[in-house]
């Protein structure tokens, strides 16, 4: 993908949810092919810029699509703000790869209120106090929540950089042309000599760290089908999490908006952008089961046994590369996640504390 466009420009008479709306379609069009098993390392970093910069929007949009029926002019200025400080993400997201892509205006008649549920909050500061008791209760318990989910993400980031270390090592190795050519004067398929090493395949001065051990009389290393079968695993659950968790978000904005009432405004900034922190982080999910996914498509386009490696060393070790920095993606994904998660407590604090001091 080339840098053709300037998002700053492209947003800056951007008021409604239908033209937010009709440009993280635009994005997340450009982004799709980028996740093709077979796409260049370069087009997927673009892709994921770009599916993440339509999250961000997405987000923005939902913002923007509660500003006309707004209780107030502050309950209109802060959905605003929500909306454009999206958007700010979105331009952060694409500053290393802007997307070639010419931005359509929204379809006649499609405006912000008509992308949502059409309902206006009405009686909001008559609700009854039990309704804010329940809120009080979801910030406490989910704040909880999310201090698990700070260091599980950052943990599980950890854990995916390093295994792209791993193979990323190996790749560079084989890149390289190996190390010293094995001895070819035995037959390996005796049973003495299965256990002898590859010494062109394997980084010796790494194996103690990596523990990946290629083997003359052995196929693929069983630490390359474990890690392959921890990808499958990942993906799927990952995935699975993050669209449930993104449906849950819509939800809670809906719940949330009554923060939106002149007297309880105060507490609507912070609680809202926990709202649009866990919506993102569902939504970078998605993206990360998506990269675990190409990860594991790469890894088995290599066959590992020694003699299919040798037969094309280079191209496998750019294919086991290649795996590495998308797995690399993966790892930033879920270490953002963590950090979002982190930021939180602070705003469910705050919120916390404006509930307590009013109820």
């Amino acid at each position: 993908m080339t840098l053709l466009i300037d998002l700053v420009d492209q947003v800056r008479d951007l008021t409604d949810a239908g033209a937010f709306k009709a440009m993280a379609e635009q994005l997340r069009g450009h982004a799709e092919p980028a996740f093709a098993p077979e796409a260049p390392i370069d087009e997927l970093r673009a892709g994921v810029a770009a599916s993440r910069a339509a999250a961000e929007l997405e987000i923005g949009a939902r913002a923007l699509a509660g500003v006309p029926g707004a209780v107030s002019e502050e309950a209109s200025q802060l959905l605003s703000n929500v909306g454009h400080l999206q958007c700010i993400n979105a331009q952060a997201r694409l500053a290393m790869y802007a997307i070639p892509a010419q931005f359509a205006a929204p379809a006649d008649g499609l405006s912000g209120a008509a992308l949502d549920n059409p309902a206006v909050l009405e009686d909001i500061a008559s609700s009854d106090p039990a309704d804010f008791e329940t809120l009080r209760n979801i910030s406490a318990y989910h704040r909880e929540h999310a201090r698990f989910h700070a260091h599980y993400w950052m943990e599980r980031g950890a854990e995916l950089a390093r295994e792209a270390s791993k193979i990323k090592l190996i790749g560079d190795h084989w890149i390289a042309g190996g190390g010293p050519k094995p001895d070819t004067g035995l037959d390996y398929t005796d049973i003495r000599f299965r256990a002898a090493p590859c010494t062109d395949l394997n980084v010796f001065q790494a194996i103690h760290d990596i523990g990946i051990l290629f083997l003359e009389g052995a196929g693929e290393p069983p630490e390359i089908g474990i890690l392959k079968t921890r990808l499958g695993d990942l993906s799927t659950e990952i995935g699975e999490n993050g669209r449930f968790l993104a449906t849950m978000m819509g939800g809670a904005w809906e719940r949330e908006s009554m923060m939106l009432a002149p007297d309880l405004i105060i507490a609507a900034w912070p609680r809202l952008q926990v709202v649009a922190s866990n919506w993102r982080s569902a939504l970078g999910m998605v993206v990360m089961g998506r990269l675990l996914d190409g990860v594991l498509a790469r890894m088995n386009s290599i066959d590992f046994a020694p003699a299919a490696v040798r037969a094309d060393m280079g191209g496998a070790g750019t294919r086991l590369r290649d795996a590495g920095w998308a797995l690399d993606m993966a790892a930033k994904i879920s270490a953002e996640t963590g950090s979002f998660m982190a930021d939180n407590d602070w705003r469910y604090a705050r919120y916390a504390a404006f509930l307590s001091d009013k109820f």
